[in-house]
């Protein structure tokens, strides 16, 4: 139980964050399927990106590492998490461009560009998890 309790915030981190990249990855393919490939790998990406950095946040705040901070402190905190998740955005887009669309278009089948992009997706999801989660520990909701 103590071991538990020792882990809850990097259990939570987990989990939630899982539920991000699910959220990601769906927002993904339904882009891909409605407005295609390249659509689903730029723009699309950027949009998933800023709907699952929302969800992040409250996420993040309430049940992850359990903010209590009210007030310009708050402020702060929303600010720092949306800058440092701008920045892993910037860093999923550029993979999300360079490995999905100049890659996936160029050196992969188009009957296998799905498969890429989706593993693409999942490779820069990895890259920007571990990055939030120590921007979030250290930067936004230090104690």
């Amino acid at each position: 139980m103590n071991t538990m309790r020792h882990y809850r915030e990097i259990i939570a981190y987990v989990f939630f964050g899982v539920l991000t990249v699910l959220l990601n990855c769906i927002l993904y393919i339904l882009f891909n399927h409605f407005w295609g490939y390249e659509f689903a790998n730029g723009i699309g990406n950027a949009l998933a990106n800023f709907i699952c950095i929302l969800f992040a946040y409250v996420t993040n705040r309430t049940a992850v590492f359990c903010s209590k901070s009210s007030g310009i402190s708050a402020f702060r905190e929303i600010v720092c998490f949306v800058v440092g998740r701008l920045g892993t955005l910037v860093l999923d887009t550029g993979i999300m461009i360079f490995a999905g669309i100049y890659i996936g278009a160029h050196y992969i089948p188009n009957e296998y560009q799905n498969l890429w992009g989706m593993a693409m997706k999942l490779l820069a999801n990895i890259v920007v998890i571990v990055l939030n989660y120590i921007l979030s520990k250290l930067v936004v909701f230090k104690k």
